[in-house]
């Protein structure tokens, strides 16, 4: 495995009227706690977060957080879910006063200080430029981080899942940063956009509270980035939808004849309501839950995602009858009020119900290149990323390739199905990603890349 090495860069903000604040740095990676882990902590219920790595120079560390210390509240605000903790963590800027609640070996302690600025991680021969680009009534944070020197470079336009945090503030071993680190050392430009309210954004929305279709226009926003530096080759534009993302990248490219190619990873292209049923059928049976017991469950959980995707109510309704308030739970991580993983449950009805994907999969004319990591727990079916690709080709006769690639999961490390299932949600997981990542799959996509011709204005 080759080393990246990381020195800490420093540039000045390129911006258009006004500087944006520099966001906080946590320095920890949270998971989630399932009632294994909390009857394992001696923990009262699933709430919080448990912290799997912390790193140095950041507020965690700066406070004394500790590896598998157990996020309570922060500021007060009680942490339901670790999605939650990522969505908190957003919106703290540097030198803002910080108040943590901790559960250590059973003990609750409160850790107080201030939010540490947060550093920049670049791989040695490149450079992080900042900019923000105007978004309603405020502006959201974008990077470009490219090889150094003037350019023009071809430019990868990473598009992140659904997790409302931020996708430019990562340590360097996060997804989110691996992938993009790798394209630069290869010679390619990547853009990230944070989400309305996350990082150095300064909006009135929040990411947690806002539609699909908001978010969508976000990224559209997104584009108005790449006029701004003379460094991009503006003829080879390439989209990079990652997990959910991968549903905003064929949006963008059926509207914008001019991206030359397309990189679709970790997707399912079903209705976010036959997603779901799929995802809870398939996955249960893999963390060992029994056949007989589950298929009772799902026939709860059919009635009630129905009434949420179809018959479009509020979860608060249909949580009255206590069978279908746990099937939600279950299913789409209901916290009992608004929120479904960290999103307000509007996000996923607008999802589910306002957009028919092969509508704009037919009308994507650009090189497309659609992956299925066979060791992905979360797009579970290979076959939804190979039919869209096949809807792809039915519209434009061989702009579509499929690779499905043995032993890779979602986050693009390689890893066989069954260790993932037992590696992916425990503290370790991080390094794991770290010493495990598929470099090899990042050629192959730049080889790829490579045969895409240039597209004009």
């Amino acid at each position: 495995m080759k080393k990246l090495l990381f020195v800490l860069f420093v540039v000045p903000f390129l911006v258009f009227g006004q500087a944006l604040k520099r966001s906080g740095y946590f320095g920890f990676a949270p998971a989630p706690i399932d009632e294994r882990l909390a009857d394992y902590l001696k923990l009262p219920n699933t709430n919080g977060a448990i912290i799997q790595q912390v790193f140095e120079h950041a507020t965690a560390h700066n406070l004394g957080i500790m590896e598998k210390d157990v996020i309570l509240a922060v500021n007060g605000e009680e942490i339901t879910d670790y999605q939650r903790l990522y969505t908190i963590s957003g919106t703290l800027k540097a030198d803002d006063p910080i108040s943590i609640k901790i559960n250590r070996q059973g003990e609750e302690l409160t850790l107080k200080g201030e939010v540490t600025a947060r550093p920049v991680f670049t791989p040695e021969g490149s450079e992080t430029v900042f900019g923000s680009v105007a978004f309603g009534k405020g502006r959201l944070r974008y990077t470009v981080q490219k090889p150094s020197g003037e350019g023009p470079y071809p430019l990868i336009y990473y598009i992140q899942g659904y997790p409302c945090g931020t996708v430019v503030d990562v340590p360097p071993h996060h997804p989110y940063a691996k992938t993009p680190n790798e394209f630069v050392k290869r010679g390619y430009a990547v853009l990230k956009v944070e989400k309305p309210g996350m990082g150095d954004s300064e909006t009135e929305e929040d990411c947690s509270k806002i539609t699909f279709s908001q978010e969508l226009e976000a990224f559209r926003t997104g584009l108005n980035a790449i006029d701004s530096h003379t460094f991009i080759d503006k003829k080879r534009v390439t989209l990079f939808g990652h997990s959910l993302g991968g549903l905003i990248a064929p949006i963008l490219a059926a509207e914008n004849e001019w991206i030359s190619a397309m990189i679709l990873y970790g997707t399912d292209y079903q209705p976010w309501h036959d997603y779901t049923l799929d995802r809870y059928r398939i996955q249960l049976p893999w963390f060992g839950h029994d056949y007989v017991e589950y298929a009772n469950e799902l026939l709860n959980a059919k009635k009630a995602l129905y009434q949420f995707f179809i018959e479009q109510k509020d979860p608060r309704e249909i949580s009255k009858d206590e069978a279908f308030s746990n099937a939600l739970k279950a299913t789409m991580s209901y916290d009992g009020e608004e929120m479904m993983f960290g999103r307000h449950f509007t996000f996923w009805q607008d999802l589910n119900s306002g957009y028919i994907m092969e509508k704009y999969l037919a009308e994507v004319s650009c090189s497309t290149l659609g992956i299925y990591g066979e060791s992905d727990i979360a797009a579970i079916r290979g076959d939804e990323m190979e039919r869209a690709v096949e809807i792809i080709n039915r519209y434009h006769p061989e702009a579509g390739t499929y690779w499905s690639i043995p032993e890779t999961n979602h986050h693009l490390v390689s890893i066989d199905k069954q260790t993932n299932l037992s590696v992916q949600l425990t503290p370790g997981y991080g390094k794991y990603l770290q010493e495990n990542y598929n470099e090899g799959l990042i050629d192959d996509i730049s080889n790829w890349l490579n045969t895409v011709g240039e597209k004009g204005d």
